[in-house]
């Protein structure tokens, strides 16, 4: 049903950035990453759930 989805959650989740304590430039990235990928992972479930009603209510 929505393999594509899942796959996608798997990618987005899987891809942190190492974890390295230094500059204070490198946690701001990985803080800003993680917002941004946080983001997009709600988006792709917003836009799976309007997938997956529109599928079952045989609209297409």
């Amino acid at each position: 049903m929505c393999s594509q989805y899942a796959v996608l959650k798997r990618v987005a989740q899987k891809w942190v950035p190492p974890r390295r304590k230094g500059s204070r430039f490198k946690t701001e990235l990985t803080r800003r990453i993680r917002h941004f990928q946080q983001r997009l992972l709600n988006l792709l479930t917003v836009y799976a759930e309007a997938m997956y009603k529109k599928r079952q209510n045989g609209v297409r």
